[in-house]
């Protein structure tokens, strides 16, 4: 579609929202093709075959074409709403690459993580004749658009150069470090579990009620692209209004759709809900201090064996949320807690141990003797 080829062409800022190159692979080279079901006497099948032949031969075609379709399209159906099964054949699947040049330039406009130290990250978004101030000096956007790299170290023009920061290529970790928290925030060590525990992959339809700062959106975000769908839902007008207006600078709009919406219905029960109708989400990921009131909502949009996460800080908001889970029908519930534990390695001298023993000969005499 043409919406597709925008998105090909276009430069994005994010990482994984950049331009992608279509380049041949082992998918593409495997000659794997969904076959109608029609065609099934075409393929070796005898004219002798009685009806429960065929029949099992045709049962055989649809599964392997739903497994095909599975594996290649990330879970989208073969059909249209016709059912008339299209042919898709692997060279239709090619390896989807991000298109980076060695020698690409930061150019203006770019979003820039400022990286001060392995605690302090900033960002910005270049444009010429702006000014990065910190403690380490006065940082010009001129210095460094259309002349340095992502990874480079800027030196200020004052302090007599001692001070520099390091110019960084965003990505969703860096992104959660450095952006403006209006809420608290899902970091890393978390965002990867959950997307882990949800099972996604490229292309798939995700709900996330607590956009909050948008830092877990991103995080999604980057697992369904290229073609995936974020809608994320927000109870703040002004925090929804506010990641509405980042995902758009980061030119990352595409993947995803900001709702201004009480998902519980605690002020009122007809507003509640994802409002995407039965069976329309492959996950969802909830950010609520009572998740439990979104639970009966999700178990309506999610599809059949599909996942769904609470983030809660408390157990006993999880116990409550257990319980609505078992209520409304969902099966293998788990707690996961994660401990993020950074050990700090260093080079020391330590002394050798004495080689010697002491051996009393006396009272009150001591003498040593050196071990063989």
């Amino acid at each position: 579609s043409s919406s597709h080829q925008s998105l090909l062409v276009s430069r994005i800022k994010m990482d994984f929202g950049r331009s992608l190159q279509i380049v041949e692979s082992a998918t593409s080279r495997a000659n794997i093709t969904l076959i109608k079901e029609n065609e099934a006497d075409l393929l070796g099948a005898s004219s002798n075959d009685n009806e429960e032949d065929k029949k099992l031969d045709r049962m055989w075609i649809k599964c392997a074409n739903q497994a095909a379709t599975e594996l290649f399209r990330a879970g989208q159906s073969a059909t249209d709403n016709d059912g008339q099964v299209h042919v898709y054949p692997s060279s239709a699947f090619p390896l989807y690459v991000l298109e980076r040049s060695k020698h690409e330039l930061i150019q203006e406009g770019s979003l820039v993580v400022i990286f001060e130290s392995f605690d302090n990250l900033s960002f910005v978004y270049a444009k010429k004749g702006d000014v990065y101030h910190n403690k380490n000096g006065d940082f010009y956007h001129d210095d460094f658009i259309d002349k340095l790299r992502f990874g480079s170290k800027l030196r200020a023009r004052n302090n007599q150069g001692y001070g520099f920061v390091f110019l960084l290529r965003p990505t969703s970790e860096l992104w959660a470090r450095s952006l403006p928290h209006r809420t608290q925030i899902v970091y890393e060590h978390n965002s990867s579990t959950v997307i882990f525990q949800l099972n996604l992959k490229p292309n798939m339809v995700v709900l996330e009620s607590g956009t909050g700062s948008g830092a877990m959106s991103t995080a999604i975000m980057r697992t369904i692209a290229p073609y995936g769908m974020l809608r994320t839902y927000e109870f703040s007008g002004k925090c929804a209004e506010a990641a509405r207006v980042e995902f758009e600078r980061n030119k990352i709009s595409h993947l995803v759709t900001v709702h201004h919406r009480d998902v519980c219905g605690k002020e009122c029960a007809d507003d509640g809900g994802f409002d995407v109708g039965g069976q329309a989400a492959d996950a969802i990921f909830l950010d609520l201090p009572e998740p439990w009131l979104a639970v009966p909502h999700a178990a309506f949009a999610i599809k059949p064996n599909c996942r769904l996460c609470s983030y809660s800080p408390c157990v006993e908001q999880a116990q409550r949320c257990i319980a609505a889970l078992s209520e409304c029908g969902f099966h293998s519930i788990k707690t996961i807690e994660v401990r993020l534990r950074e050990n700090y390695v260093d080079e020391v001298e330590l002394e050798m141990p004495p080689t010697n023993r002491v051996v009393r000969v006396k009272k009150d005499e001591y003498t040593l003797v050196d071990e063989e």
